[in-house]
């Protein structure tokens, strides 16, 4: 083997280990990554007990930054779990129009709905909501199932307080505000392209119905009957926190501009008297 190639070939062994440890040896993902990080440190050369403290020091330099970030966004994620907020949002959703408007709605709710819970909490509490829709609806299910996965998908992999957008916002001192504008700024075409279009892509060749045998009442209707909370409340307790974000970065910042035109201006009178 080439030694120009071993540092390419090295990352995807450990990539592929992973993701055998997840899905063949159905290992804890938490167990898997250590165990793969630890054998991509001694594939680069390092002994074991380097290894050992590289990791200590890395895991607790990234705990530093993003822990707290993401263990208030994984409590708001809980609060609005328990309260049926999700359950508030989309159903708002699905009922702004049509049956045909269905994707876009449900996955314009997924990419709100995402924004404070972790993706596998957000998954298995709406994949309930996705088969009630499909039902009442009358509609395929894989068309309400699609566009739900990629709003959560690409919301937990763009926005904080998800682990790894603030992972990265942590390791390159990027400001939260600006990474919730631009993350938003992709998030929202990517999730039309591999939402709604996507699906309309994938409906021409699998157009699978709840009366296929994939609709289970006793799935959809589990859930216990509850009191929801006021739609204006949970999208207040949703968006609060990336507002507050763009507010503390954007806001200081238009405020020097208008400080600055107006030093300018001031300069500008006085050398034009002085003149």
């Amino acid at each position: 083997m080439s030694l120009s190639l071993y540092p390419l070939i090295a990352p995807v062994i450990a990539i592929v280990l992973l993701v055998l440890l997840i899905t063949k040896v159905k290992l804890h993902p938490f167990l898997a990554l250590i165990l793969t990080s630890g054998f991509l440190g001694c594939a680069a050369g390092l002994a074991p007990t380097a290894v050992v403290k590289s990791f200590e020091k890395g895991f607790g330099g990234i705990l530093s930054s993003v822990g707290l970030v993401v263990s208030l966004g994984t409590m708001l994620g809980g609060l609005l779990l328990e309260s049926g907020g999700p359950d508030r949002i989309a159903n708002a959703f699905i009922g702004l129009g049509s049956t045909r408007w269905i994707p876009a709605a449900i996955c314009a709710a997924s990419l709100l709905i995402g924004l404070p819970h972790l993706f596998d909490v957000s998954f298995v509490m709406l994949v309930p909501l996705v088969y009630a829709i499909a039902h009442r609806t009358k509609s395929p299910l894989m068309m309400v199932g699609i566009p739900m996965a990629a709003g959560l998908y690409v919301s937990h992999g763009l926005l904080p307080p998800h682990p790894s957008p603030t992972l990265a916002l942590a390791a390159l001192h990027a400001d939260a505000g600006r990474t919730i504008f631009y993350g938003l700024l992709v998030a929202v075409p990517m999730s039309i392209l591999s939402g709604p279009m996507f699906t309309a892509f994938v409906m021409r060749f699998w157009p699978v119905t709840p009366g296929d045998g994939l609709y289970s009442p006793a799935v959809a209707d589990n859930k216990p009957e509850r009191q929801s909370p006021l739609l204006s409340l949970v999208l207040i307790t949703v968006l609060m926190p990336p507002v507050l974000m763009m507010i503390r970065t954007f806001v200081p910042q238009l405020r020097g501009d208008r400080h600055a035109a107006a030093r300018s201006a001031r300069n500008h009178r006085r050398s034009g008297r002085s003149a």
